[in-house]
């Protein structure tokens, strides 16, 4: 069977690119657990050494993060004056806890959910479902209350509208109130800026 090359290279092209947008996100959830986004947040232009001094945590490490997070597209890299920042429309986004705009809690769903993937692809086999309870105690305090921190009161109103019509259907098809629906999807990158335009333009 003869393949197209030029297809099968984009979709190289897009694993190899799924695979970075993982890794980013890993990279990021560090940035939000070790309050590297608050650190940097607000102070311009920082070397290594200079982040890793402010937010007390291993030069190696931090500097191995700024590398990553450049690589990104999260912060921002001087190569002359080896600097990285994090510039003031992103630290909105992601040094803003407590705000209906911050967008930091998204990336703490990551471990959760990755935790938990081996026993969905044994629920494919064998049926049934992941109880909450699967989930460790930190991470379902993470998904309870800071993600629900970062939304904003429609997107709370529009879940829990999601839930309650959902939960007939749950319950018809036999699973109980301790297993996790696990959904699946992408959402057009223009219909999140349009939510975030909605948001400015009521601040």
């Amino acid at each position: 069977m003869a393949m197209d090359k030029t297809r099968v290279r984009a979709f190289a092209d897009k694993v190899y690119a799924d695979m970075a947008g993982t890794m980013a996100v890993g990279m990021a959830y560090l940035g939000v657990k070790r309050g590297l986004f608050r650190t940097m947040a607000g102070k311009g232009p920082m070397t290594a050494v200079q982040v890793a001094q402010v937010s007390r945590l291993q030069p190696r490490y931090v500097e191995e993060w700024l590398k990553g997070m450049a690589c990104a597209g999260y912060l921002a890299y001087d190569p002359t004056a080896e600097t990285f920042e994090l510039v003031d429309e992103s630290a909105f986004l992601l040094a803003s806890e407590g705000t209906d705009h911050f967008m930091g809690g998204l990336f703490l769903f990551a471990p959760a959910l990755l935790r938990v993937a081996p026993m969905v692809a044994e629920a494919f086999e064998k049926g049934g479902g992941v109880a909450f309870d699967e989930i460790p105690d930190a991470r379902r305090a993470q998904l309870k209350g800071k993600l629900l921190k970062g939304a904003t009161g429609e997107a709370i109103r529009q879940a829990r509208d999601y839930a309650r019509k959902d939960y007939e259907q749950r319950k018809a098809a036999g699973a109980g109130p301790d297993v996790v629906r696990l959904s699946i999807g992408l959402e057009d990158a223009s219909d999140i800026i349009a939510d975030l335009d909605q948001w400015l333009a009521t601040g």
